[in-house]
């Protein structure tokens, strides 16, 4: 049984300098706001939580969308799909030595890796893990892997793990002061939006989750990935830095609703 949400959605904007400007940051202790100086297509913002410094892609799925690419060169993905005009992109969960997916995948309603409710070592392992899917209503839905019926009709889903929220509750593993520190991305669903986010520097799982929940306001947020994690997104036509070609896993994509 999967939990469904009813979200209401609103616009997004661009809180970022670039070109010459420093990054607008959030202040920790200010209410978490949208800076309307500068306004393009992508909705990122740059905020510190806890003084650590992320970038966070504010999402509504009434003005974009949400695809999901199997290929693992986000150059590549680039390519093939910009006659959409992908305004933002961001790996979308862990992979094997091949850039296959560890877990679940779906694209465009077609499952292409099954789910994988096996025991293992490593992050994808840390029990719960979860499923970010996208039904066919265009509903966004974080849930544990093993409640995720993959038999409903979804638009899109990746596997990855930990799941760092789950009804409000941190993952039992999370620890506070853990020396276990890395670059880390994940997705979270507030009331009105769904999120990406990218850490500017090294975190604790702990972290990313605090700041889902403490300052997204996020009741469900899953880990993508760690390290390698990347998020490209436009201003003014351009990307914030040039596309690469290596090759990591999957790819989420945001466009413009036509």
């Amino acid at each position: 049984m999967r939990r469904s949400l009813s979200l209401q959605f609103y616009g997004v904007v661009v809180v970022l300098g670039l070109c010459g400007s420093p990054d607008t940051v959030a202040d920790e202790d200010e209410p978490l706001k949208l800076n309307t100086r500068q306004r393009t297509s992508s909705g990122v913002e740059t905020i510190q939580h806890n003084k650590q410094t992320y970038r966070v892609l504010n999402i509504s799925l009434r003005t974009h969308h949400i695809g999901l690419s199997s290929s693992p060169s986000a150059f590549v993905v680039v390519n093939l799909v910009k006659e959409k005009n992908p305004i933002a992109m961001m790996n979308a969960g862990m992979y094997h030595a091949d850039h296959s997916p560890v877990g679940l995948q779906i694209v465009e309603g077609v499952q292409t890796v099954p789910i994988n409710l096996n025991k293992g070592k490593g992050n994808f392992f840390l029990l719960p893990n979860g499923v970010f899917a996208i039904d066919d209503q265009n509903q966004p839905h974080i849930v544990s892997s093993t409640t995720f019926d993959a038999s409903e009709k979804w638009r899109l889903a990746t596997q990855s793990g930990p799941l760092l929220l789950q009804d409000g509750v941190y993952h039992s593993d999370l620890v506070s002061t853990s020396s276990n520190l890395h670059i880390r991305n994940g997705v979270c669903i507030s009331d009105t939006q769904v999120h990406w986010i990218i850490s500017l520097e090294p975190v604790r799982f702990y972290d990313l989750a605090s700041l889902m929940r403490e300052r997204l306001h996020c009741r469900d947020g899953l880990y993508l990935d760690g390290a390698i994690s990347k998020l490209y997104f436009q201003v003014d036509g351009q990307w914030n830095e040039p596309i690469s070609s290596e090759e990591l896993g999957s790819w989420l994509v945001l466009y413009p609703k036509k």
